[in-house]
């Protein structure tokens, strides 16, 4: 994660914060977004990246992307973020 934040900061990105957190967990994404929100002022921008390894079956696997991108989108509506993009990429292996 650090390395991460320092290759944004070479890059002259003045507020982008990355964070890794439990998107599953409602109260992990209101809790970042409000870390986000004190250190950096308004989101306006998510960019969500999930990577999984297919064990099981599609609906195992799809499940939590799926309940991840309803927590950020839910987050974002009570917080009354005023977004410009909301992004979510995802891949199986």
């Amino acid at each position: 994660m650090v390395r991460i934040q320092k290759e944004l900061s070479s890059l002259s990105v003045n507020r982008c914060s990355y964070r890794q957190v439990d998107v599953c967990d409602p109260l992990a994404v209101k809790a970042a977004f409000a870390d986000i929100d004190d250190k950096l002022g308004n989101i306006k921008h998510i960019i969500q990246t999930a990577e999984s390894v297919a064990i099981g079956s599609y609906e195992a696997v799809l499940q939590p992307k799926v309940l991840c991108a309803w927590n950020l989108h839910t987050a974002s509506n009570e917080l009354g973020l005023s977004l410009e993009s909301f992004v979510l990429l995802s891949s199986i292996k």
